[in-house]
């Protein structure tokens, strides 16, 4: 599906390393595959909106010291989405704190759907037309996902 999403990019690619593990794969493991697949000649960031930050604080949700090592090593880029204090909130948490020159909070750019959204229309029988390619509506519409 996220090869259909990009197909017609020149400049997006999507590895699909992490589909294809048997178990499941941490972020940082997933990131750390990237740099070594693609070395030191690319950035590459952790890409999230900003709904996820409380959950990132969350000790229960994600491992603290993966988290670190995502922050330090790669860079997160969030996406304003909802959170109209997302900024404060990293500023506030020591563990961003320590690397707030590795954080980025694209603000120019403000979505309101998500995966979420879209899985939850499609269940629904709703349209997801316009929110994401026609490609992936075919994907999805053939694939029979998010039915249930």
């Amino acid at each position: 599906m996220c090869q259909e999403a990009v197909k017609t990019s020149n400049w997006i690619i999507v590895d699909d390393w992490e589909s294809t593990q048997k178990e499941y794969v941490r972020t940082y493991n997933v990131l750390a595959h990237e740099r070594e697949v693609y070395g030191n000649d690319y950035d590459i960031y952790f890409i999230g909106a900003d709904d996820l930050i409380p959950n990132m604080m969350n000790k229960n949700c994600w491992d603290q010291v993966l988290l670190e090592k995502i922050v330090n090593e790669f860079g997160i880029v969030f996406f304003k989405r909802i959170n109209p204090n997302c900024s404060e909130q990293i500023k506030s948490y020591p563990l961003f704190a320590r690397h707030l020159n590795h954080i980025f909070i694209i603000q120019s750019f403000q979505s309101q759907h998500s995966s979420t959204l879209v899985r939850q229309l499609v269940k629904s029988g709703m349209s997801i037309k316009y929110l994401v390619p026609d490609s992936v509506i075919n994907y999805i519409t053939e694939h029979q996902l998010y039915l249930e």
